[in-house]
């Protein structure tokens, strides 16, 4: 079976789209051994970006979760009051087909693609540079989402950061 993240990575790396990797997926490929079902990712919003990104999520058959287009992410005014009246954190996208193969692209300003880059390490996927936020951003952020899961992964990450 084809590593679905390794392939979604890859495509968007070899289409020049800037992100920035996080969540779950940052998570194992700082060598937390856990199982995630979605990619989390902080992508570059100029309109040159967003442009390779839809053409990516296209060719992947990616569709938006809520009724709305993928020009959705272009619009700055709609995404701030997603954020600030409707509590949106991620705008996600799937495959109908293949309801596993998700992306969660994050919409506020401190997951922002602009605010992430600034702390990041990259990992090598076949061949390709990945940028994901580093060790001590990442526990930042799950520190932040509090969830159980997240707690583990900070306990495991300070773990493997010890070593």
């Amino acid at each position: 079976m084809q590593n679905l993240y390794a392939d979604i990575l890859i495509k968007l790396t070899d289409a020049q789209v800037k992100f920035v990797l996080a969540g779950g997926v940052a998570s194992v490929l700082h060598g937390v051994e856990r199982l995630t079902v979605d990619i989390d990712i902080a992508v570059d919003m100029s309109e040159e970006n967003l442009d390779r990104f839809f053409v990516v999520l296209r060719e992947m058959h990616f569709k938006p979760r809520l009724p709305v287009g993928l020009e959705f992410l272009k619009n700055q005014e709609q995404i701030r009051d997603a954020v600030e009246n409707k509590n949106a954190l991620v705008f996600t996208v799937y495959d109908p087909n293949i309801p596993i193969k998700q992306l969660d692209i994050f919409l506020s300003k401190e997951h922002s693609y602009e605010e992430l880059i600034k702390s990041t390490d990259s990992v090598d996927i076949n061949g390709r540079k990945v940028m994901l936020v580093s060790v001590l951003k990442l526990i930042e952020m799950k520190r932040d989402a509090g969830r159980e899961k997240d707690i583990r992964d900070i306990t495991e990450l300070e773990r493997l950061m010890k070593l």
